[in-house]
């Protein structure tokens, strides 16, 4: 993870990126009881939506401050601190579902995740994600860039937002 959140105001100025995420869960066809593992979880909104609609779930989120609100909001649902890059699950998931948190790993991790998600997933599982590509913000970075330059500081985004290619 590239980025320290700040966890208890999450909930009040981000709550549109777990709302987003509910119409992402319904591509997920496992049937109902099956594992989810809800990657990069957060304050554990989608975890909780995930049980409700049937799952066993393990939220996992590398922000110890992120997940001692999502113990916090949902006290009966797992949660594990854990880097999406080398996180271990004791049985493979049935379903990796994920959302808003791939283009926070840095560019060169990618690789690391997508081979870790494999390895803790079982063979004919699902990995459902959704996360920003190529293009995406660049007149909100541009205008970031342009202000921070104003005063005299350069601006880097820490996103990495991949092409298809």
């Amino acid at each position: 993870m590239n980025l320290d959140w700040n966890a208890k105001d999450y909930g009040n100025g981000f709550s549109f990126v777990h709302e987003y995420g509910e119409d992402v869960m319904s591509l997920i066809t496992v049937p109902k009881g099956s594992l989810a593992v809800d990657l990069g979880c957060g304050n554990g909104a989608l975890t909780a939506k995930l049980s409700q609609a049937g799952f066993r779930v393990l939220g996992i989120d590398a922000s110890a401050s992120m997940l001692e609100e999502a113990r916090k909001n949902h006290p009966e649902l797992p949660f594990r601190e854990a880097d999406a890059v080398s996180f271990k699950l004791e049985e493979p998931a049935d379903v990796i579902f994920s959302n808003a948190v791939f283009h926070w790993i840095d560019e060169d991790k990618q690789y690391l995740l997508l081979r870790n998600i494999a390895a803790n997933l079982r063979t004919g599982g699902q990995l459902i994600t959704e996360f920003g590509g190529i293009g995406c913000g660049v007149k909100v970075h541009g205008m970031l860039a342009q202000k921070f330059a104003e005063y005299g500081y350069s601006y880097q985004p820490v996103q990495f937002f991949p092409s298809i290619g």
